[in-house]
């Protein structure tokens, strides 16, 4: 037909326009609606701009799938939803997005609903174990320094959080200092398996988060991606039927369910350690909190050691009383912690030279 030309023409100013517009609002409708116009790929096809008058050097597929990663993205971040989760997951997998991008999206989860377990949950089984590089010196400082390049960890966030969610319980003997009582109750949680080596789970975990720290993945520019949209005034060349062609993979990453999102591919915690905690909710939203904070804000911060250590005196005092099953649930709490990557008689151990200390002066 005479008029297809004309109306390819058209319709790419139009998809230009749209995606300019969504970009200058930073809203989940439009981000939604332009994540699902990309994966409309017969359409796609017919109005990109064939490659005899590209612009850039870049694949026109790469460009489409990084433009629609990025807008999955921002709507994740948005609308925070299982399926958004999912399908930030599912891009992030495909290395179209870095795993930094799954993790901030999932710490808006918590700044959207803090009161819901499965999200703490699921932040802390998506860090994985804590490098236990950082036990080497005990160093208690008021927050760890965001990491370059780190998305989810910024400055911002870390003062909020902290000001908001990492409060240490208190306790009327947690800030006992006596040499002997610390000695006490090390030997208690002297009996727990709290060996630093993580499981398997989360040694997979931490290297695939590590990978991707590693690897030049970034968020996607958005104004990067555009080169590919015929642009009317730009180019004034002739396209006809025989243009729409191009070489290069135009498939997206798996469509996200819920259902997978709920079962297999997310175990909210480590099923036996729920079990036994789950008769203490206190306790179980504790130990979440704590991983978080050791990655957010460092494993020497404040909360973590204050946390840590009313844990373990926790621990004591049920074990000086006659039900057996209440000190299981701490005792449970520290395992799971030290499976986490944290090392527990570190904390004990530097907690009992700050009463060594405190007691000659």
């Amino acid at each position: 037909l005479k008029s297809f030309s004309e109306i390819r023409k058209k319709a790419s100013v139009a998809l230009l326009d749209f995606v300019k517009f969504t970009q200058s609002r930073d809203c989940p409708m439009f981000h939604l609606a332009m994540s699902s116009m990309l994966e409309w790929k017969k359409a796609i096809v017919l109005l990109h701009l064939p490659q005899p008058f590209s612009r850039t050097n870049v694949r026109f597929d790469l460009d489409v799938r990084r433009l629609h990663a990025y807008h999955t993205y921002r709507w994740g971040t948005k609308v925070c939803s299982n399926i958004a989760i999912e399908k930030v997951r599912v891009i992030c997998e495909a290395k179209l997005l870095p795993g930094g991008a799954l993790i901030d999206v999932l710490a808006y989860t918590i700044e959207h609903d803090p009161c819901e377990r499965k999200n703490w949950a699921r932040l802390a089984k998506t860090l994985g174990a804590v490098d236990s590089g950082e036990f080497n010196k005990c160093s208690h400082t008021k927050s760890a320094q965001p990491t370059e390049g780190c998305i989810w960890r910024d400055k911002q966030r870390a003062m909020d959080w902290e000001d908001q969610f990492f409060h240490a319980p208190k306790s009327v003997v947690a800030n006992a200092v006596k040499t002997e009582f610390v000695q006490i109750i090390s030997a208690s949680v002297g009996s727990i398996d709290c060996s630093s080596a993580s499981d398997d789970a989360n040694d997979q975990l931490n290297r695939a988060n590590k990978s991707s720290e590693r690897e030049a993945i970034s968020i996607p520019d958005p104004k990067e991606c555009m080169g590919w949209i015929w642009n009317l005034v730009e180019d004034t060349s002739d396209m006809d039927n025989d243009d729409v062609k191009f070489v290069g993979d135009m498939s997206f990453p798996e469509k996200a369910s819920t259902d997978a999102l709920d079962s297999q591919r997310e175990l909210h915690f480590d099923s036996v350690v729920l079990e036994r905690l789950s008769g203490n909710p206190f306790c179980e939203a504790l130990c979440m909190k704590i991983a978080v904070a050791c990655h957010l804000l460092g494993v020497w911060h404040p909360f973590v050691c204050d946390s840590v250590w009313w844990l373990a005196i926790k621990h004591w005092q049920s074990t000086q009383r006659s039900n057996p099953l209440r000190a299981d649930v701490y005792s449970h709490g520290l395992s799971w912690l030290s499976k986490r990557g944290l090392d527990i008689s570190a904390y004990l151990q530097c907690r009992l030279k700050h009463s060594v200390k405190v007691s000659t002066e």
